[in-house]
């Protein structure tokens, strides 16, 4: 999904923060993600990282969070305002 939003004008500056259980650092950057996580994630960290690429990108607030799992989905959802499921 990276990698297509990525090659698509319309979304390829959109700040990314790939979260995966693996260590996963290096692929993240080559399918150019802005930061990169390892679950169990803390909320406030996510928060905060998702916060400095929106002020960093002078976005507009909107976030779009994709997880499998809605439970988590849910929970770090928390201010933003857009959630695919």
């Amino acid at each position: 999904i990276l990698k297509e939003c990525k090659s698509d004008p319309e979304l390829k500056e959109m700040p990314v923060v790939m979260v995966s259980q693996l260590s996963q650092d290096v692929l993240s950057q080559s399918l150019g993600a802005d930061d990169y996580l390892t679950k169990p994630i803390n909320r406030d960290l996510f928060l905060e990282t998702v916060s400095r690429l929106i002020s960093v990108a002078d976005q507009d607030g909107t976030v779009l969070i994709i997880d499998d799992d809605a439970d988590v989905r849910d929970y770090h959802i928390g201010p933003f305002v857009i959630l695919l499921r």
